[in-house]
């Protein structure tokens, strides 16, 4: 796969962009303590992720297009990315803010160690009451790093791409590049200073089947609550461009996931579990994708706008009484569908087809 995703990354084009003005993004949110708050996404231009820059990245992530490709921006370009987020959302409307680099935050290729507490320090200033982030696994076992986030906010909470609790499916069809030991060690020391954090778990993975992405999505959830994860976010695979997930798109080999995947997940969570269980990915995401998942025509909005009032109040009446669409008897029919061969087997026939495609055979 590495050889694969390097390849698919040679297409990445620069999206021309401003070095001083990150990109904002905004998100309707329900809180910890199930409050409602508009939240500023910020995606600071920084160097790219260091797996999609040194391995070719996640099979389905975009996010390269948030980041600075071609030139790689300086300590006063980070700063003034930092007082321009100051000034558009400033703390006294949004108390809440996320504040990303272009792959993880505590990553020093992408935001140096010296700078760090500088751009903390400045939104300390500025008053905001409750500071969230995105980072791999790996990045959080520095201590040094980790406590110094306490020390400029009290309410600190960082969003961790966990994907799949199997660690074939993680990293041989998303293509991740972690291991669960990992997480666990990340988690016991996040723990240790107080520091929520939340599971990113990927709904309409390559490969596998609908009924297999289901069930493994349960599955990751049930094991991201028991080893303390705050909330899981069911992450709905869109199509990004210069993705393995696009080319299989264009080729007909793969399609996002219906809404109806999502709902199904839900339902099969323990209600303890399933009031801190989010979907994300259906009708907004970063960067814009070329396709959403989507159901039919007939009830796309009708079911996104359940989905919604279920992000923003954890109600799940709302979506048990909701109208069945004819289009649920595809979705029933993919939840039975029945592959020739096993998840191993189809991986290693599809990689093969690729490889042919990007003629690396």
């Amino acid at each position: 796969m590495l050889k694969i995703m390097k390849h698919i990354r040679k297409e990445m084009k620069e999206v021309p962009g401003n070095l001083n003005k990150p990109d904002i993004y905004f998100e309707e949110t329900r809180r910890v303590d199930n409050s409602h708050c508009l939240m500023p996404l910020v995606a600071l231009k920084t160097n790219p992720c260091r797996w999609l820059a040194t391995c070719g990245g996640c099979s389905m992530c975009g996010y390269q297009l948030a980041a600075s490709l071609s030139k790689k921006p300086t300590r006063n370009n980070l700063i003034n990315q930092t007082k321009y987020t100051i000034k558009t959302v400033p703390s006294s409307i949004y108390p809440l803010i996320t504040f990303n680099s272009a792959g993880s935050f505590l990553d020093p290729n992408e935001i140096s160690d010296e700078l760090r507490p500088v751009l903390l320090g400045m939104l300390k200033k500025e008053g905001y009451e409750e500071f969230n982030f995105e980072c791999r696994p790996e990045f959080l076992l520095v201590e040094k790093r980790v406590s110094q986030l306490k020390k400029y906010f009290d309410i600190v909470s960082v969003g961790i791409g966990l994907e799949s609790s199997n660690d074939f499916i993680r990293n041989e069809c998303i293509h991740k590049g972690t291991q669960l030991d990992t997480y666990i060690k990340a988690g016991k020391l996040l723990n240790r200073y107080n520091i929520d954090y939340d599971a990113y778990i990927q709904l309409g993975k390559p490969f596998l089947t609908t009924k297999e992405d289901v069930e493994d999505a349960v599955k990751t959830a049930k094991f991201a609550f028991k080893h303390g994860f705050t909330r899981v976010f069911l992450m709905l695979c869109n199509i990004q461009p210069t993705t393995l997930t696009y080319l299989l798109w264009k080729r007909g080999k793969f399609k996002p996931p219906m809404l109806w995947s999502a709902i199904e997940v839900l339902k099969r969570l323990p209600k303890e579990h399933r009031s801190k269980a989010y979907v994300k990915g259906f009708n907004r995401a970063v960067p814009t994708p070329l396709e959403f998942p989507q159901n039919c025509p007939k009830c796309n909005s009708q079911v996104a706008d359940k989905l919604i009032h279920w992000n923003l109040t954890g109600d799940f009446n709302h979506i048990k009484t909701m109208p069945k669409c004819e289009c649920i008897k595809e979705f029933e029919k993919k939840m039975k569908d029945k592959p020739k061969k096993d998840l191993r087997q189809r991986v290693a026939t599809i990689k093969k087809y690729v490889q042919k495609e990007l003629g690396l055979n």
